[in-house]
């Protein structure tokens, strides 16, 4: 995907990293990992609690 949607992934990485402030507690998701929820939530249409349970039952976000 990094290859196919590299404006689409720098645009959520925008949103996601302010310039400007302390990298400080846990890391979070990467842009990409992001946008790959975003996607599979819409595409399977699912709410954020099926989102959630689909993704700790997964072992993959994929």
């Amino acid at each position: 995907m990094r290859n196919q949607l590299p404006e689409l992934i720098q645009l959520v990485a925008s949103d996601l990293f302010e310039e400007g402030t302390k990298d400080t507690g846990r890391s979070g998701m990467s842009a990409e990992s992001v946008l790959r929820c975003a996607l599979l939530k819409q595409y399977r249409q699912l709410s954020y609690q099926a989102l959630a349970f689909h993704l700790a039952n997964s072992g993959d976000s994929s």
